[in-house]
């Protein structure tokens, strides 16, 4: 009987479910066709919960060769460069995220397999191997040819152009060039080890496999023809051949005796076979999944509950405009899986309140809505990247919904189809949208950006108007679909293109003045070519700066990332075009931390998101770190923004700011999480809450909290310069590079004046510190004697006022109010 259709069932891609695979008391299922471009997702089946879920959405082509090893599966990403995050593989560890890695960056990945200590990968430029679960990769054997599979038989690892014994590659002449979805299974009749496959099936291609083969160890030999899929149980093997299933009991004998399963009603279109608890699970080309009893007896199973489990990536697209945040979740669940959705919340009432929310208008499977937005005083943009009218080419009907504030009330004004729209900006009177290839093909014509003209009619609605697209200076060779980024700046425009790593891994940035309603004019223009990897991945632009990001530059350590600052200005003098100022890498360089992927600027302030850097031996948690400008120009660390409650993979994804706030995104959060404040970081740029922030102070946050419970609210220990994660010292208030201690009250003059000298921070708007004195401890009332400035610092300084000393018995206290508006 038909057990339920695959989320994907309606793509029209072919073939539908290919892949079916037992792994942990589940039938998980994989989809695509490498041939199309369509989007990919991974589900799983578990029969104990009765329960068909959507587990991970994948930026590929197709997914085929699932494997598990200790306890991890692995998807590898056939064909990824399409989809512009460039993962080459999934996998999700034993603490159940689904994760992905490009530590390869390779074109296509295929298969895995172990034997020892080596994790062996096969792919397009060879084999690759691990000693340490996939982190680093090596290369183990190059090879003109892909390398379609891999299999662990006895130790050693076998590939079409040979085998590896202990880590050394040999030539082994006796494999086929197809042999897919190998198994290894114990023949006990023959009494042998042997490892079976399909042959004729490229992973992800759209034809069915022809023959069963059998490995001994020295040769391969076929022995069912007509088999579209096959699994083992015990001793048994099981063959889907059209709309019957087969089995035998000892595959290596000549001729291997087969005898037909008495199951009917097996569709035509059945690709894929598994077993698990004696019940058959058939996945076909239309996406449906069948389930039949092994045994052949009636079968009766409930309809699943099908339910989307992956992470609706809240906080992918970020936003400000005063005090309001619009927030995109690509990956949410609208009417349609993936379709996504954004969500606009302003700050009242001292709270950060949710104001609306929207879905697409025609939500599409994986449609991306939310990926970019873009928020400037009465007009906002939303990117929908995904959307695929044929559902065979992801983004080539890609969307740019634009809303204008009419009367307190958010209004549809414009829809504009952009194929492959990847990014969005607005200000003032101009509109400007980042496009990735859009040639059919992916490998001709060139990426670029649209510009749009703002008008206003006589009702003072917004006309959008679009103008000729600029196309990129460069050849294809930047990548199939290389991921387009844009910044506005004054009169400038600057876009950055990030290249696939099948081309390279190079990027280029390309600056624009304005002349008369567009962008036609490169007046200056800088375009920057290098091997760094993923360069342009990350852009933002302002007060005369450009930062871009190049997550896969290696300089530190493998892909740990790296930023490059440029000026227009030299001297007080403007230049062009462009020139390099500045280059940082993270803090602390780590291997595939990604630092860059995300940046964000604002008079002064440089944000940049790191979602790759591992966090207390857990991966791709990831982490933000926030720069000042001196006054020398120079950027300088200045903390790192604590992750959100909820953050669960990839913090950093996405960073924001403007003059007010400063706000951080994650790809996942925990399930169940709700509100704002739980899944992204959204802060006042205040030197409290920065304070907290390079301190890593996760608890005790709020002003009154004592975060090291040592008795001192942890406003005072900020505004005395104390640390606020060990003890308080006794010291008092002093002068030194940093002022710092408590306040002190010194001995009365010949007058009767007493000193009273403490320490405050330097240019914190929002602290506001009192003197105020009570004879009775109950009733107290504000000292007006003035204030003088003993020494200053760079973040705080020592002051005094002197204050009667009559009557005897009075006491004095400094008062320290903090305001988060």
């Amino acid at each position: 009987m038909k057990l339920a259709d695959h989320p994907t069932s309606r793509l029209t891609a072919f073939p539908g479910l290919h892949s079916a695979r037992r792994l942990q008391n589940r039938v998980y299922f994989g989809y695509g066709n490498w041939n199309e471009y369509c989007a990919v997702t991974l589900a799983s089946y578990d029969p104990l919960t009765n329960v068909l879920a959507v587990e991970h959405s994948v930026a590929s082509d197709s997914v085929d060769m699932i494997r598990e090893i200790d306890g991890t599966i692995y998807v590898p990403h056939i064909d990824p460069s399409h989809h512009e995050d460039y993962h080459d593989y999934s996998y999700r560890g034993p603490d159940g995220r689904w994760l992905q890695s490009a530590a390869m960056e390779l074109l296509h990945v295929f298969d895995f397999a172990k034997s020892g200590s080596l994790l062996v990968c096969a792919g397009n430029r060879g084999l690759h191997y691990s000693e340490n679960e996939g982190r680093t990769w090596n290369l183990l054997t190059s090879a003109a040819d892909r390398q379609y599979w891999c299999f662990d038989y006895n130790g050693t690892i076998y590939s079409q152009a040979g085998r590896s014994i202990n880590g050394k590659f040999q030539l082994f002449p006796n494999l086929p060039f197809y042999l897919n979805h190998t198994t290894p299974f114990r023949d006990t009749v023959a009494n042998a080890d042997l490892v079976l496959g399909l042959d004729n099936k490229s992973p992800g291609g759209s034809g069915f496999s022809n023959h069963l083969l059998l490995f001994d160890g020295t040769a391969i030999r076929q022995f069912k023809s007509q088999v579209r899929s096959f699994t083992t149980q015990g001793a048994e093997v099981f063959v889907l051949i059209k709309d019957a299933i087969q089995k035998t009991s000892n595959p290596a004998a000549s001729p291997a005796v087969f005898s037909t399963l008495d199951i009917t009603g097996i569709p035509s279109t059945a690709s894929c076979l598994e077993l698990l608890d004696g019940k058959f699970y058939i996945g076909t080309t239309k996406g449906e999944i069948w389930v039949a009893n092994a045994d052949g007896t009636a079968t009766t199973v409930v309809p699943p509950t099908v339910e989307n489990q992956i992470p609706d990536s809240y906080g992918r697209g970020l936003a400000f405009s005063g005090d309001s945040l619009l927030v995109g979740a690509p990956n949410a669940l609208a009417a349609t899986f993936l379709a996504g959705k954004a969500e606009l919340w302003s700050r009242r009432d001292k709270v950060w309140q949710s104001q609306r929310e929207w879905e697409p208008p025609a939500p599409d499977f994986s449609g991306w809505f939310g990926r970019d937005v873009a928020l400037h005083g009465d007009l906002m943009a939303v990117v929908e990247a995904g959307q695929d009218k044929s559902n065979m080419d992801r983004g080539a009907n890609a969307k740019v919904h634009v809303h204008q504030l009419i009367d307190g009330t958010w209004t549809p004004q414009a829809v504009f189809e952009v194929a492959f729209a990847q990014s969005v900006a607005i200000q003032g009177d101009m509109m400007v949208v980042g496009t990735s290839n859009q040639a059919a093909n992916q490998a001709a014509g060139l990426p670029g950006v649209i510009p749009y003209s703002i008008t206003r009619d006589a009702g003072h609605l917004a006309v959008l108007t679009p103008l000729p697209q600029m196309k990129a200076s460069f050849s294809s060779a930047y990548g199939y679909k290389s991921l387009v980024r844009v910044a506005l700046m004054g009169d400038l425009l600057v876009v950055s293109y990030s290249g696939d790593p099948g081309r390279g891994s190079t990027g280029a940035m390309e600056v624009y003045r304005r002349d008369g309603a567009g962008f036609a004019t490169k007046f200056i223009r800088n375009v920057s070519v290098s091997s760094l990897q993923r360069y342009g991945f990350g852009l933002a632009a302002h007060s005369g700066v450009i930062a871009v990001g190049a997550p896969f530059e290696d300089t530190e350590a493998t892909n740990s990332g790296a930023v490059f600052l440029y000026e227009n200005w030299v001297n007080g003098e403007v230049v062009r075009p462009f020139v390099q100022k500045q280059v940082l890498r993270a803090p602390v360089p780590q291997a595939h931390g990604e630092f860059g992927a995300a940046v964000a600027m604002h008079d002064g302030l440089l944000l940049v998101g790191s979602p790759g850097r591992e966090v207390n031996g857990a991966r791709q948690r990831g982490a933000v770190y926030k720069y000042r400008r001196q006054a020398s120009g120079t950027w300088v660390f200045a903390g790192e923004i604590v992750p959100p409650s909820a953050s669960d993979t990839e913090f950093g994804i996405e960073v924001a700011c403007n003059d007010r706030w400063l706000a951080a995104g994650s790809l996942g959060c925990a399930a169940g999480a709700t509100g704002l404040t739980s899944r992204v970081r959204v802060i006042p740029r205040s030197g409290y809450e920065e304070w907290l922030d390079a301190r890593l102070i996760t608890t005790g946050r709020q002003p009154t909290d004592d975060a090291d419970a040592d008795g001192l609210p942890t406003l005072l220990e900020y505004t005395s310069n104390l640390p606020p994660d060990q003890p308080a010292r006794s010291d008092a208030a002093m002068a030194a590079t940093e002022p710092a201690g408590l306040p002190a009250l010194g001995e009365a003059d010949a007058g009767g004046m007493r000193p009273l000298t403490f320490v405050r921070p330097v240019n914190d708007s929002r602290i506001l510190m009192t003197v105020e004195s009570s004879s009775d401890l109950v009733k107290w009332t504000e000292d007006p004697a003035k204030l003088e400035v003993v020494a200053s610092g760079t973040t705080h300084e020592l002051v005094r006022i002197h204050v009667s000393g009559e009557p005897a018995e009075r006491w004095w206290r400094v008062r320290a109010a903090y305001d988060a508006e």
